[in-house]
């Protein structure tokens, strides 16, 4: 079974801080409900790439995306850090886009909550960059990373007209 895992960002290395069991919990999760609900097309139209899964993606900068729903989905893009002076921001985010999701599917797995308590919680250390996401344990963008470069999910929102 494959893991959501957050990790530590620094500039050549990263630092696992906590796992979630099950990484249909995290960007799966999302991504369904995105398609579902904004795109009004089949909740696994994110598999199958194409032209469902470009419009998947360009939601992260549609300014008719709630703020929450872009960032959160801004957090699930490979390379994509959180700040660490903005993790109390993301996790109010996570937490509205946790009781949405449960709202529709109650009994799915659905780890943003979990994530929401686990970036108030965490001490950083001040030489992480920031705090970066892995939604799946199958092809963790973190778990061997020695550097390059990231990107800050809050600036999707200099991207909106």
């Amino acid at each position: 079974m494959s893991t959501g895992d957050l990790y530590y960002v620094y500039k050549n290395q990263t630092r696992h801080i906590v796992e979630f069991r099950n990484g249909w919990g995290t960007a799966p999760a999302l991504w369904g409900h995105l398609c579902e609900n904004i795109l009004h097309i089949d909740s696994s139209s994110w598999i199958t790439g194409g032209e469902d899964q470009r419009k998947l993606w360009d939601l992260a900068i549609d300014p008719n995306v709630s703020k929450e729903f872009r960032l959160v989905h801004a957090f699930t893009f490979d390379r994509a850090i959180c700040p660490l002076e903005r993790r109390e921001e993301l996790a109010l985010e996570c937490e509205s886009v946790y009781r949405q999701i449960v709202l529709k599917h109650p009994n799915h797995i659905n780890h943003w909550n979990s994530i929401a308590v686990a970036l108030k919680v965490i001490k950083p250390p001040k030489k992480a960059k920031g705090i970066g996401l892995s939604c799946t344990s199958v092809s963790d963008p973190w778990i061997d990373w020695i550097g390059g470069d990231t990107w800050d999910i809050f600036d999707i929102f200099k991207q909106v007209a």
